[in-house]
């Protein structure tokens, strides 16, 4: 819920609209290893740009653009 959504999407995660369908889905995907190692290389590819840097760098522009 809340922002998890945008950060599953463009991570490439599976989302879960029901709770009741979160053990299918789980299973769904332990199940299929090709499924996983794609998830988890696109999961990677998109976590490891939220560096304590690139936040920094990024509040800083923001605040620049505001004052």
């Amino acid at each position: 819920k809340g922002g998890m959504r945008e950060l599953l999407e463009e991570g490439g995660q599976i989302i879960c609209e029901d709770f009741s369908d979160l053990k299918g889905k789980v299973i769904d995907l332990l199940k299929d290893s090709k499924k996983r190692e794609i998830m988890g290389e696109n999961g990677y590819k998109f976590a490891k740009d939220f560096t304590l840097e690139r936040f920094k760098k990024d509040w800083i522009a923001l605040i620049n653009k505001i004052i």
